[in-house]
């Protein structure tokens, strides 16, 4: 279930222009370009990435310190209801979205079945659609504020490339 925690974290910190940083980085700040997150899940464990691309290398300090703000405030304070409601709706389509592309279907099944990888961290089940939208609709909004607190108590690090025009600025390890 925390593989579908990370999914909503992901989704709510750096998917799309409606995300919470691209809102503060770039609509509010003007400090970044753009700004993607990417969530890797192994057996092991795994990282939360999110890279970004600014005008000017001298503003990752200033972009790597409103995360920190950012993530302070998600821990003590959760999330708005909207925005959870937002990307719990953006989940749901990003399941069905997958489950109707042959390539990524065959790609798990062909991981389980050729190779033996068993991706048990996957958010979707592709023999059992309807048991990953029943686990979907166990997320609720008190489970993820509960999880943020959680999540952010873990010790994470900042990762910044100083490049002329681009900077990953987070890599958080759990």
């Amino acid at each position: 279930m925390d593989t579908v925690y990370l999914s909503f974290l992901t989704c709510i910190l750096g998917y799309g222009s409606t995300s919470l940083l691209n809102r503060i980085l770039r609509d509010e700040m003007g400090l970044i370009y753009n700004l993607n997150a990417y969530l890797h899940t192994y057996n092991e464990g795994g990282a939360l990435i999110i890279s970004t691309t600014s005008n000017s290398a001298s503003n990752i300090d200033r972009i790597i310190s409103i995360f920190g703000e950012v993530i302070e405030r998600l821990k003590n304070r959760g999330l708005d209801k909207k925005d959870f409601d937002r990307v719990h709706s953006i989940i749901k389509s990003q399941i069905l979205f997958k489950t109707e592309n042959p390539h990524d279907i065959m790609l798990e099944l062909g991981r389980n079945e050729l190779l033996g990888i068993n991706n048990n961290r996957s958010i979707v089940d592709y023999n059992n659609l309807n048991k990953t939208m029943e686990n979907l609709k166990e997320i609720t909004y008190e489970y993820f504020c509960d999880f943020l607190k959680k999540f952010f108590e873990q010790p994470f690090s900042y990762y910044g490339l100083l490049n002329e025009k681009e900077g990953e600025i987070l890599c958080v390890k759990y």
